[in-house]
């Protein structure tokens, strides 16, 4: 037992002396600045969902983007001096705040390295970061560039080597981790590799150690987007049989959207009600599972003969917060949706009976209000009938926490097709006198105070509430 004690205690003496101890991170607040320009910019502008993210130091920085990749929508978040310990301590900026992009091109760790920190030190960091983009975004790539051998750090050469080694070994075992080897060929140039390929500083790369890291880059890239794009098609008509099987069996839940052909005003499409419910349907197919169902664009509606026209919905009136206000009952252009809701049942049980038996356990159906709302209301009778799970999202009171309101072509809905398609929205056509009051509009005065912001916060709290709703039903199953 002594002996066993002794070599014990020998073993753990080996360890404590060969281990060094854990460099301090630098105050990650010296990027202050730099983040709150990020910040600006984000409430200015609207990140496209096809997006690559760009992420990590001053390398990443000072990347030319648009002239290596002109036909991608890159996303830079590159930041002089950036250690790993500091894109995890600003993850919520960075990262986490935005939509999964279809792939990542992250060069950070140097700095690390150069500040001291061991290669387990920044090993353990890399997998830190890692660890925090599969949570966030689970099926996204991330393109490795390894830290790169320069002039001016040429003694720390072998300990970076030893940290891009373990990211090596690491990208063998996990399909979506890339090594993009930049430095292979720079090292083919000499040892250390040849000035050309750097600046004044013998550190940051120049235009032609761009283009040698982009010729190596670019290929992990169009890959990793591919793989993305086929691991996230979510849409039900564009799934092969072996996606669907996959999907199916990770979530058995089917998105419904539920649309109109009707008129939302001037400003936006006739088809505004199913394009919400479509676009925010295939986010949280991406982020939670299962699978979106092609658009319904039939529904019941309120009906009335007037002066010999049958009025359908939005032809009827309009409601008006900051007044009264009613127009004339009038056929509106481009309406064509109007069913009857003993003919809108038979097909909505003739697709929970297929839905059934494909598969489905759990049903999202949303969009048009009457649609919504009809379907709601026979949701425990279906529920006995085809085994399935009835949920819908958004409801009148969903969005006080943001000062706004379902509303018909208002402030929220134009908000809303802001945020997910801003390219559908024509706030031009409106009338630009604030006391014409814009016909099929009920609601808040969206020339007021409609913004893509505002859809994006409704988007993200909705989007959060339905996550755990339908992680709880998966739970449940």
């Amino acid at each position: 037992m002594q002996r066993k004690t002794l070599a014990l205690l020998c073993v753990l003496f080996v360890i404590v002396t060969v281990t060094p101890a854990a460099q301090k991170n630098p105050d990650p607040n010296r990027f202050d600045r730099e983040i709150k320009a990020f910040q600006a910019w984000d409430r200015k502008n609207a990140i496209p969902d096809d997006y690559v993210l760009m992420l990590g130091s001053s390398s990443i920085r000072m990347w030319p983007s648009a002239e290596s990749f002109p036909d991608l929508k890159v996303v830079n978040r590159g930041f002089g001096g950036a250690h790993i310990s500091d894109l995890i301590h600003f993850q919520k900026d960075i990262l986490r705040r935005y939509a999964p992009p279809q792939c990542i091109v992250f060069f950070c760790g140097g700095n690390d390295v150069t500040g001291g920190k061991s290669a387990q030190q920044v090993i353990g960091d890399f997998q830190a970061i890692w660890k925090i983009v599969n949570e966030h975004a689970p099926q996204t790539p991330l393109i490795y560039i390894p830290i790169k051998p320069c002039p001016s750090r040429w003694h720390l050469w072998a300990e970076a080597s030893q940290v891009n080694a373990a990211v090596l070994k690491q990208s063998e075992k996990d399909p979506l981790l890339y090594y993009a080897d930049t430095a292979a060929p720079m090292l083919e140039t000499g040892t250390p590799p040849d000035a050309s390929l750097f600046i004044s500083d013998m550190l940051h790369l120049s235009a032609k150690g761009y283009r040698m890291w982009t010729d190596v880059v670019r290929p992990h890239v169009d890959h990793a987007i591919r793989s993305f794009v086929e691991s996230n098609l979510v849409l039900y008509e564009e799934l092969t049989p072996t996606a669907f099987r996959q999907r199916l069996t990770q979530a058995p839940i089917a998105y419904l959207p539920l649309g109109t052909l009707e008129w939302h005003g001037e400003h936006l499409p006739l088809g505004s009600d199913g394009l919400q419910a479509k676009h925010f349907f295939e986010q949280l197919a991406r982020e939670v599972g299962g699978i979106v169902l092609p658009m319904l664009h039939l529904g019941p509606d309120r009906k009335k003969q007037v002066n010999g026209k049958t009025l359908y919905g939005m032809d009827l009136g309009s409601m008006h917060w900051e007044a009264e206000h009613k127009y004339a009952d009038k056929q509106l252009d481009g309406s064509a949706y109007w069913i009857s809701e003993t003919d809108f049942t038979t097909i909505l049980e003739a697709t929970w009976a297929q839905l059934s038996r494909a598969g489905f356990k759990i049903v999202v159906a949303h969009g048009h209000g009457p649609s919504t709302g009809f379907a709601r209301k026979h949701y425990e009778e279906w529920q006995k009938k085809y085994g399935l799970k009835f949920f819908n999202c958004w409801g009148p009171n969903d969005g006080d926490d943001l000062g706004i309101m379902v509303d018909h072509a208002g402030t929220n809905e134009t908000s809303l097709v802001m945020a997910l398609r801003p390219d559908l929205v024509h706030m031009d056509y409106l009338p630009a006198d604030a006391n014409q009051w814009p016909v099929g509009v009920g609601g808040r005065d969206p020339r007021k105070h409609a913004s893509a912001t505002l859809g994006r916060k409704a988007i993200q709290m909705q989007k959060e509430r339905m996550k755990k709703i339908l992680t709880e039903a998966l739970g449940a199953l």
